[in-house]
């Protein structure tokens, strides 16, 4: 797993290397594999505060008791090396789905993508350049994916070439 100094160092290689940036933004996101999930955040470090701000955030439910569960120093009171989201006792970053495609973005285009979720990302049209389906996408396009109930947007990720990298069980490639 890369740290953020890392990926922050590989970030700002990538946005003055003159490719294109939808290719900077998928090699960004393929850099952060392994990287957590927490709901709520968007690209904060993965610290014991960090996790009990979004905690404290988080309404009760599943989130809220995966978020406490998933820091074994959730209280602050020991270290957080032998952790498996600080390797080598680096700083990794945390997001949920939708601030991870927000942070993505952020770093390689400059642009914050508005709304609160997936699915207020997805209708806010100036957020896109286009919108269609997988199936309709030209290859070698990066794409911002959302999955969908029918009624709301509940994930979000990318999309490449038959490719995902998203952020649900941790950042993840497939």
């Amino acid at each position: 797993m890369n740290t953020a100094a890392y990926v922050d160092e590989q970030i700002a290689i990538l946005k003055t290397s003159g490719i294109p940036l939808s290719d900077a933004a998928w090699q960004a996101a393929l850099l952060t594999v392994g990287w957590p999930y927490v709901f709520g955040d968007r690209g904060q470090y993965c610290t014991p505060a960090n996790r009990r701000a979004a905690y404290n955030r988080t309404a009760e439910g599943k989130n809220k008791d995966n978020i406490k569960a998933k820091c074994k120093n959730f209280d602050g009171s020991g270290a957080c090396s032998g952790c498996k989201w600080y390797p080598e006792s680096k700083r990794v970053r945390e997001y949920d789905c939708r601030g991870y495609t927000y942070w993505i973005i952020l770093q390689i285009y400059g642009f914050k993508i508005m709304g609160a979720g997936a699915t207020s990302q997805w209708n806010t049209e100036s957020n896109w350049k286009a919108k269609g389906t997988i199936d309709t996408m030209p290859a070698n396009t990066l794409c911002c994916l959302f999955k969908s109930d029918g009624k709301t947007m509940q994930h979000t990720g990318f999309g490449l070439n038959n490719e995902t990298v998203e952020c649900s069980n941790g950042v993840q490639y497939s």
